[in-house]
């Protein structure tokens, strides 16, 4: 009965990009509906506002 309320968090889609970056499947379909530009060859990953996100894999 302690903590019955669970706080469940999810993440928008304008988010994904900074959490998701490495999942080119994922990465792909934000880009569809602009939620990103990824560019694989120089290992980055732009969210909607420009912001780089540095791909390690």
């Amino acid at each position: 009965d302690y903590l019955n309320n669970h706080l469940n968090l999810v993440t928008t889609l304008h988010d994904k990009p900074l959490f998701f970056h490495s999942v080119r499947k994922e990465m792909e379909r934000l880009k569809k509906m602009g939620y990103c530009n990824p560019d694989w060859e120089n290992k980055i990953v732009y969210d909607s506002w420009g912001m780089g996100i540095k791909v390690d894999f």
